[in-house]
């Protein structure tokens, strides 16, 4: 447009110029900017945008042969994802079955993961049986530690205050409620 200004054009072609650049400002501010700005001629990018709407054009024609044998028909609840409930519950069981498995696989590789799933598939039975099973080895691993004790040393009073140690380190390590418990089960 400036050279057209600046050869003196009549304002027969300078008006419609200038309309054409604030019409392809505009159109730029409400598509973009290129990515790849055109660099051919305008005839080139005018058929060049013939032909595509020409593409799209056909692209439509297909989509609406597709669609044909559906005018008026219901098209609601035929899609793949319609599913009944059950169908949901039993997907639903399905992924718990699986992230179960999962925890299962790591728990053989990670000794919390396992005892936890270990604990889990036991139930209430289980944690008991656990439970129990800790408590007993405790107490079992404190009886041998007297029986040392009394093979170990021969002074009485080595003995008693080794044990009183024990004792008073057991009865410090415990809550109130397993003390209360101790004391009822001693009496």
């Amino acid at each position: 447009m400036s050279n057209a200004i600046q050869e003196g054009s009549s304002t027969n072609v300078v008006n419609p110029a200038a309309e054409t650049v604030v019409v392809a400002e505009s159109l730029t501010q409400s598509l973009g900017k290129p990515e790849d700005p055109w660099k051919g001629s305008g005839q080139a990018l005018a058929a060049r945008l013939d032909k595509m709407d020409a593409k799209y054009d056909k692209m439509m024609l297909k989509f609406k042969d597709k669609i044909d044998d559906l005018e008026g028909k219901k098209v609601e609840g035929t899609g793949i994802i319609q599913m009944s409930y059950f169908s949901y519950l039993f997907f639903i069981f399905v992924l718990i079955l699986v992230g179960w498995m999962g925890l299962k696989v790591v728990g053989t590789l990670s000794a919390p993961v396992g005892i936890g799933t270990s604990i889990v598939s036991g139930g209430v039975k289980g944690i008991s049986a656990l439970l129990g099973k800790a408590t007993s080895e405790i107490v079992k691993g404190g009886q041998a530690f007297k029986e040392r004790v009394d093979k170990e040393f021969e002074d009485p009073e080595i003995k008693a205050k080794i044990n009183d140690i024990f004792v008073s380190s057991h009865k410090e390590s415990q809550s109130t409620d397993v003390q209360n418990l101790v004391k009822q089960l001693k009496a």
